[in-house]
């Protein structure tokens, strides 16, 4: 037996959802947020600190590996991973199983800014959910990893969007 509310509730649960992702947008892209970011590291846009925290996640990795976890062109990757190493957050070796090709990883200045951004990060989590439960705060977590892993997978399915009458 099915519910008749599902479809309803569905909706809801997918517009809080949509009005939640934007309203997280919307934040991390405030004047006042992205100065905060300025005050950390005035040399570095929000794409660098991207790459930053992905080369902290993932390890060393070449300048194509990045741009397809990062869902960009490599010509998108090139300049900012010049620009990284030039100001020392990052550098280029050569990769052991090819002497050809770069792997870039961070530097100590690198992997610094990524802990400083991270400390702040977890101050302001804390701060945002202060009355939350320790339950709570893991359920998020949990469920907005789950949540991404699910939009990641869309890529590979053909959505067809519905048609409007």
């Amino acid at each position: 037996m099915t519910d008749p509310d599902a479809p309803d509730a569905l909706r809801r649960a997918s517009r809080e959802v949509q009005h939640g992702v934007i309203e997280i947008a919307r934040w991390a892209s405030r004047k006042t947020t992205l100065e905060r970011l300025r005050s950390l590291v005035p040399d570095l846009v929000i794409t660098d600190l991207w790459l930053l925290l992905a080369l902290d996640e993932h390890g060393a990795m070449r300048p194509g590996e990045l741009a397809v976890r990062q869902h960009v062109d490599r010509s998108t990757v090139t300049p900012q991973v010049r620009r990284l190493v030039r100001a020392g957050y990052a550098v280029r070796r050569p990769s052991p199983d090819d002497r050809r090709a770069a792997l870039i990883d961070l530097t100590d200045k690198g992997r610094a800014v990524v802990d400083h951004t991270r400390l702040l990060a977890d101050h302001a989590f804390s701060i945002a959910t202060a009355d939350w439960t320790a339950a709570e705060r893991a359920a998020l977590g949990e469920l907005l990893c789950r949540f991404t892993g699910a939009i990641e997978e869309l890529d590979a399915i053909p959505i067809a969007p519905p048609t409007l009458d």
